[in-house]
Parts: structure tokens; C-alpha cells; sequence
């Protein structure tokens, strides 16, 4: 059936068939005005929500009801005007003075606020803002795409972070929507939960950044910022590891032999904001035997090159040894989960470490990756302590450095003699 629409043209009608799918775009506008609006009364907690109700339907919900919006002012707001709640309470009556904003305020949200009693210990020291413009870069409104995302600070940030993300940002909508976006191009769920993760460290970390500006009037840096996130993140996902090999003695983790015929090698990294570290590592056999290790300074510029450079250092000593069954342990999960991943480095500061590490494989019959907690490795922890000390690269076979013989008792592992007999 073909179903035909009157078009009037100047004065002629023409009767055309509907094949094109033209419809009346009047109504058609109201139905889809209608199904935002059912969307946004049943889900009026949604992250899209929200953002509509702040820019174009404000509520300012600490005046009591009948409030039917923000407060609105009768006159310019001076540069000199109260931004504080606690501008407009004397503390010692705990009590209202408005004397400052009369003239800038209605009669009816005079006596509004007025009406508000004011406890004991109220802190109300919110910022009042003037103006819905982003005060960092002064050009668009401060929404929470824009904060988070869109703000030109925040470029280099997402750029230089692990995941390398250069923002489309013609594309972004809303920040839901980008967030899943970017998590599910990654194929693996462990890389999308380690993705998710960093992402939520970073936003919080530029939202602390973008606080620290407008109450306390401190310039935000890109580079501090990032870091905060990304080590943030890094103890976050090391502390809610679910794979612990865990072997509790007197409830305290210690370390367990490897199988027999096969050699763990532990290694860690100490590591200061100087770029000063130092790197450690010890090898044990199946009877818990430490048959060699090494341990030396290193400047490296993050802690992530320095766990991923001592691992590197335990396979090249492990090599050198002509082992070739192995087990290398490090309390670094972000590296572990790096080396076992099939996927290419997602730090670009550590890939060619990573990469070195990677292709060393073939020259074991067997090499695995483990995490293993700080509380079980001891040993490297203190060989990387050692090394941040001295200066070059120090390796040893059979007997380890006196230091290290009192860690190596405490996990009741034989020790060798203090001197040759």
C-alpha cells in the first residue's frame, strides 16, 4: 500500500508518494521531545541528567521550598561581592548578615535565606560562583565534560598517561559515554578493568587539580597531576589483587620454594622522586637456596622503568647463569600484568623495557610471571635498598652480601655460612 502527503507549493497542491519517509517534522520534533523527557524522569540520576538539571534548570537546593530555581540577581555582581556562604554568617551570633548583598538580591530570596537557621558548627564555606564560565582557561561553560576532558590543561595529561589518548573532542558527548567508548576498545577484561581504573584516577586526580585552583588559587601543573593519578592507580590495583600466591606462617606472608628443578627469581626496585633508585635481585632453588643475585644504582624517571629495569636485571643474571626453568616474582602487578599481556606495552615510558624483557623469552625451556606480595619479598626489597647505597652494579654467586642473611633466616630458608668452612 502506498500512503500519500498533501504538499502545498505556493498555490498548486501536489500529491506525491510518501516513499522517502517524509514526515510532519513538527510533530515528529514534539515526539522526541517527549521521549527525552520520559527519559529524564525515569532516570533522573543518570550522569546526562544531571548535567541537563546544572546547565538549564538549576535548583539550589539549601533554600527552603517554594524555591523554583537559582537564585537570581537585580543587579551586576561587583568584583569585590562575598563568593562564601560563611561571607554572609557572623560567627559569633551565628547569624545572617546579608548587608553586602541586599542590593544584588530579590526581597523574597532575602527573606528565603533568612529564614534558614544556622546550627552550631554549619560549615558552609561553599564556593559561590559567579560566572558558569570555566575559570581555568575562561572560554567555555565548566561542565563536567569540559572539566574532565575538554579544557586545554588537560591535553597533555590524557596524552602522556599510559593510554596515550588524544581526545576527538568534537566527538565527545557526554562523559559516560566516552568512558565506555574507551574502555571497550580494549579486548581482554583485564585490560578493560586496568583501563577503567586509570581513567577514574586520572579524572580524580584533574578534578583535585581544578579544586586546589579555585579555593586555594594554586596553578595546576600537567605533569604533577599525572603523576598523582597513575601512582594513585598503580597502589590501587597492587592492593586489590585477587591472584596473591599467599602462604601465611604465624600470620605473616611469606615466600614459597619454587617446584623442584626450577630457580625464583625475586626481584624489586627502590625508587625516590630524584630519579635516584636502586635495583635488587636474588635467585633461590627449589630448597630455598639463594645460588646468586645482584643488586645497583639506577636513575630512572619513573618507579614503573625501575620495577620493569630490575626484572630485566633478574633475567639477564638468571641467562648468565644458564638457567633455563624459571620463575620471576615481583610485587609491581601493573608489570607483572604488562608481561603477561599478549597485547603491546600500554606505557609507552616503559615499552622497550618491556619489550627486551619479552624477547629474552626464548632463550628458557620455561618462564613464567608471577605477583607475589611486598611481605614476600623481602629479600629483593633489601638487595634494592643495597643497591640505591652504592654505586655500579654489583653481582654475586652462592654467598649474598651479609645484609641480606638476617631476610633470608626470617623466611626460615638455609642460609649460607657467614665464612668458608
Amino acid at each position: 500500500m502506498c500512503i500519500f502527503i498533501e504538499v502545498k507549493i505556493q498555490t498548486p497542491t501536489l500529491v506525491v508518494p510518501n516513499i522517502l519517509g517524509f514526515r510532519d517534522l513538527h510533530h515528529f520534533n514534539l515526539a522526541l521531545l517527549a521521549k527525552q523527557a520520559w527519559r529524564l524522569i525515569e532516570n533522573s540520576e543518570s550522569t546526562w541528567a544531571r548535567i541537563l538539571k546544572a546547565r538549564y534548570f538549576p535548583k539550589d537546593q539549601w533554600l527552603p521550598p517554594p524555591n523554583i530555581g537559582c537564585i537570581q540577581t537585580i543587579a551586576p555582581i561587583p568584583d569585590d561581592a562575598p563568593t562564601l556562604v560563611s561571607d554572609l554568617i557572623v560567627r559569633e551570633s551565628m547569624s545572617w548578615n546579608l548587608d553586602t548583598i541586599l542590593h544584588l538580591l530579590n526581597p523574597i530570596d532575602v527573606n528565603r535565606i533568612l529564614s534558614i537557621p544556622i546550627g552550631p558548627g554549619i560549615g558552609l564555606d561553599r564556593k559561590l560562583s559567579q560566572s558558569p564560565i570555566c575559570p581555568l582557561c575562561g572560554a567555555f561553560d565548566e561542565s563536567i565534560e569540559h572539566i574532565l576532558l575538554l579544557c586545554h590543561w588537560v591535553d597533555p595529561i590524557w596524552y602522556g598517561s599510559p593510554l596515550c589518548l588524544r581526545i576527538d573532542k568534537r566527538k565527545v558527548i557526554t562523559l559516560d559515554k566516552w568512558l565506555q567508548d574507551s574502555i571497550m576498545k580494549h579486548s581482554t577484561e583485564s585490560d578493560r578493568v586496568w583501563c577503567g581504573t586509570l581513567i577514574s584516577f586520572i579524572c580524580w586526580s584533574i578534578w583535585k587539580a581544578r579544586c586546589c585552583f579555585v579555593y586555594q588559587y594554586e596553578s595546576p601543573s600537567p605533569i604533577c597531576v599525572l603523576q598523582k593519578g597513575i601512582m594513585a592507580a598503580f597502589e590501587f590495583i597492587n592492593s586489590c589483587s585477587k591472584e596473591n600466591v599467599k602462604t601465611k606462617s604465624n600470620g605473616v606472608l611469606k615466600w614459597t620454594h619454587p617446584p623442584e628443578g626450577v630457580t625464583a627469581i625475586n626481584c624489586d626496585a627502590a625508587w625516590s622522586n630524584e630519579n635516584n633508585g636502586g635495583l635488587g635481585v636474588a635467585l633461590r632453588n627449589h630448597e630455598g637456596v639463594c645460588i646468586g643475585g645482584a643488586h645497583g644504582q639506577a636513575f630512572l624517571s619513573s618507579v614503573e622503568a625501575a620495577e620493569a629495569t630490575a626484572i630485566l636485571l633478574g633475567v639477564n643474571v638468571a641467562l648468565d647463569m644458564g638457567l633455563k626453568d624459571v620463575i620471576v616474582q615481583s610485587d609491581s602487578l601493573s608489570i607483572i600484568t604488562e608481561l603477561n599481556s599478549s597485547s603491546s606495552c600500554k606505557n609507552w615510558k616503559i615499552t622497550q623495557i618491556i619489550d627486551d624483557i619479552k624477547w629474552k623469552k626464548v632463550f628458557f625451556n620455561s618462564i613464567t610471571w608471577d605477583w607475589i606480595p611486598r611481605e614476600a619479598n623481602q629479600v629483593a626489597d633489601a638487595a634494592a635498598l643495597l643497591g640505591k647505597r652504592m654505586m655500579g652494579l654489583n653481582r654475586w654467586v652462592n654467598r649474598p652480601p651479609s645484609s641480606l642473611l638476617s631476610v633470608l633466616r626470617n623466611d626460615s630458608l638455609p642460609c649460607p655460612p657467614l665464612v668458608a668452612v
